[in-house]
């Protein structure tokens, strides 16, 4: 019986290594290890929140998430560019690009328009000063989210960093110590 396993398993992971002869292509992601202590837990840059998963809906399905602003949970396939936008961007496309290793920013204006010109040209200032990631690029989104408790909060994977005005120093640490560190290892 014991022979028979053996043999039996042999036999899988042989077909399994020889395929049926015909290439697909694929598309693989390193995993990148969760944050420790020495990337930023424990420093004061925000909390961590729990884990809700990472995996894709169909796009225009209705996601409900525990944590509000989420910085995980179920999202669409497709990622917004990198930008700092005027305008909401719903979450079920920015969570995509935590899951990549991205940071997020989110503000709201309570006071109108006048308010808002100038967070978005702080944040603007925020996304020029930003280091690139290991991939070359600056891995932020910015948006607006009305329903946020603070004016300000910064999002990686699994942390949310609530804030009373655009502190560049305070932001750009947060971003130096979690970009890249997503579940997913992409650009």
């Amino acid at each position: 019986m014991g022979r028979l396993c053996i043999t039996l398993l042999l036999l899988c992971l042989l077909v399994a290594a020889c395929g049926n002869g015909q290439s697909t292509p694929t598309t693989q992601f390193a995993i990148a290890p969760s944050p420790t202590a020495q990337d930023g837990a424990g420093t004061g840059l925000g909390h961590a929140v729990s884990d809700e998963g990472g995996g894709h809906v169909a796009e225009g399905t209705d996601v409900t998430y525990k944590n509000d602003p989420p910085a995980s949970g179920p999202h669409y396939n497709r990622v917004p560019d990198y930008n700092v936008y005027t305008e909401v961007v719903p979450p079920e496309y920015w969570v995509h690009n935590l899951e990549h290793g991205a940071i997020v920013v989110l503000y709201r204006c309570p006071r109108g328009l006048q308010e808002c010109t100038e967070v978005t040209a702080q944040l603007q200032q925020l996304y020029r000063a930003a280091p690139p990631s290991k991939f070359g690029n600056v891995k932020m989104v910015a948006a607006q989210y009305p329903t946020l408790r603070t004016p300000l909060a910064m999002l990686a994977w699994n942390r949310v960093d609530e804030l009373q005005t655009v502190d560049q120093e305070r932001m750009l640490t947060l971003y130096r110590t979690y970009v890249d560190k997503g579940p997913e290892d992409v650009p």
